[in-house]
């Protein structure tokens, strides 16, 4: 038997509860996915096509002109607040003072 962290035993057993999870029908779409997320990933880091991808990128916001939204005029700003002396509370005559611990 293999004493590994993975066994087949335990491989087999992620397998029936991934299928009980998701669907037989389902795995297909989950496997391309998460190969073209890893393979994305993976052009990302060895930075090939990042030119291709910038230059479309570049491309698609070009073709894209601004919205009407956008064009409309933003609301006006917010008044900084005012700047006011610091104010220093005293205890009222009826509170009684903390003094301080004895040592």
């Amino acid at each position: 038997m293999a004493t590994g962290i993975l066994s087949p035993v335990h491989v087999a057993f992620l397998l029936v509860i991934v299928v009980l999870l998701f669907g037989a029908k389902r795995l297909p779409e989950l496997g391309s996915s998460l190969g073209s997320g890893l393979r994305d990933f993976k052009e990302s880091l060895e930075g090939t096509n990042a030119h291709a991808q910038v230059a479309s990128v570049v491309d698609a916001n070009a073709s894209t002109g601004p919205t009407a939204s956008a064009l409309q005029s933003a609301p006006p700003p917010v008044a900084p607040p005012s700047v006011t002396q610091p104010v220093m509370i005293t205890p009222a005559a009826d509170e009684p003072r903390l003094s301080p611990p004895a040592a």
